[in-house]
Formats: structure tokens, sequence, C-alpha cells
């Protein structure tokens, strides 16, 4: 029986210019939900607590949004799966270079210089 509805069949991706080729997908549900009613839960919160910090708030933020999505009955669920949109991919940029790693010693030396004690580059 979870099973989804036909609204909930994929649509197919927005028609984008050949010249300009941007990798889509559809957002989920949940977040759909999330976007579509984060404000109101954040200034709800913040006028209940104006002095909180901003991580306990942004947990809060979280948790109520993630109460909300909870309460709503599986047909909701899927009609906000259905009405999300597509977005951008974000491209990941470039990975980070390794840090040198220490030369194999002989045992018992434990990757330490015997002289000063620091760890030895290649």
């Amino acid at each position: 029986d979870d099973e989804e509805p036909d609204i909930c069949r994929p649509r197919t991706a927005p028609v984008v210019d050949e010249d300009e080729k941007v990798p889509m997908k559809k957002q989920s549900g949940y977040q759909f939900h999330n976007a579509t009613h984060r404000a109101a839960v954040k200034k709800e919160i913040e006028e209940a607590n104006p002095d909180m910090p901003a991580k306990e708030k942004n947990a809060l933020i979280t948790k109520r949004l993630g109460d909300m999505w909870g309460r709503l009955d599986k047909a909701a669920q899927h009609r906000y799966k259905a009405d999300a949109p597509y977005v951008v991919i974000k491209q990941k940029g470039p990975h980070k270079p390794e840090p040198p790693r220490l030369v194999d010693l002989p045992a018992g030396t434990h990757g330490k210089c015997k002289r000063c004690g620091e760890g030895v580059e290649e």
C-alpha cells in the first residue's frame, strides 16, 4: 500500500537552451515543504525566543519543520513531492590536495624523527 499515486510520477525536466546545458534534479517533497514554511516558522520562533543563540534557533526551526512534515498524511506529502520544482545541481569544486604523508620508518620510531621528535615528510 506504500505505492505512490499517479500524481507523484516523475515529470520531465524543464526544457533548457541547448547552449546552456544546466544539470537539474527534482527537489524532494520534504525539501520543498521546508522551503515553503521555513520563513513563517523562523519568524514564530524568533518572536518567542529573541535572545536564543542562532545555532539553537536553527536547530529548533529544523525540528519544528520535521514535526510538521511528520504530521502530514501520505496524500499531503505526495502533493508536495509532485509540486516540487526542479533545481540546479550545484557543481562541486576541485578536490583539496592530499596532505603530505609521513615516510615509512622502521618499527619503533612511530613516524617521528629521532633527533627532533617531529614527523618526517616526504
